[in-house]
């Protein structure tokens, strides 16, 4: 109403950004989840699980893990429909599954915990906030890819860049020390996995480990290009 009228508007902007916040943290500290979440099934035994990957998975030294889109749960006769994320962890050869790709594998869905210490960091609560309520660990060998991705979309193609230019750092810089190679990587591509704990510690103790980060100065940057680009 004020822009409409050509007044100036100071404080509108933030009450608003103030209400909007408000109500979004409403559906994980407020409202139960619904009866066909992926919660409900939780602590009951072992399932078939099936879902799509929903996002980059990470692999660090023999482990990996990836947050799933769960989709349905099986056992004996019983088939369920479900939904929610459910992050999944294993170790082990990784079967080599992307973004979007139907996965299917056995294991026992749990609960997210956290340690419950008072006035300590509650992981139970940072893990809500993303929307992950469940955690499942599945073994290399059970893990199958069912389907591939029939549509990658903006992320998937942004996750197949990143591989390609992964390997190709790994073809030209393949003379060089390993721990170049893994600096390199998480400086340009943001992928930290393949840096030793040894060598995190030599990075930290020279002081300079917050280069490792997304910290104010890449938020710097996107403001400023986000900035321009709204001027303009």
């Amino acid at each position: 109403v004020q822009l409409l009228k050509k007044r100036e508007t100071v404080f509108s902007p933030i009450i608003l950004c103030a209400l909007v916040g408000y109500l979004s943290l409403q559906p994980w500290l407020g409202c139960d989840p619904s009866s066909d979440h992926v919660v409900r099934y939780a602590d009951q035994g072992y399932w078939i699980i099936q879902g799509e990957v929903a996002d980059r998975p990470s692999l660090k030294r023999g482990r990996w893990q990836f947050l799933m889109a769960t989709r349905q749960l099986s056992r004996n006769q019983r088939r369920v429909k479900v939904h929610g994320l459910t992050r999944v962890s294993g170790r082990g050869k990784w079967p080599g599954a992307q973004m979007g790709d139907r996965v299917i594998f056995r294991g026992r869905l749990r609960t997210i915990r956290g340690f419950t210490n008072p006035g300590g960091f509650d992981y139970e609560r940072h893990m809500r906030f993303k929307g992950i309520r469940t955690r499942v660990y599945a073994s290399a060998n059970s893990l199958k890819i069912e389907s591939a991705a029939s549509s990658k979309g903006f992320l998937g193609h942004i996750q197949v860049l990143g591989d390609r230019l992964a390997a190709q750092m790994d073809s030209v810089l393949g003379g060089y020390d390993p721990n170049t190679r893994s600096l390199l990587k998480a400086l340009v591509l943001g992928r930290r996995g393949e840096i030793t704990p040894a060598f995190r510690e030599k990075v930290n103790r020279a002081g300079v480990g917050h280069v490792l980060a997304i910290s104010g100065l890449h938020v710097g940057m996107v403001a400023t290009v986000s900035f321009v680009t709204a001027t303009w």
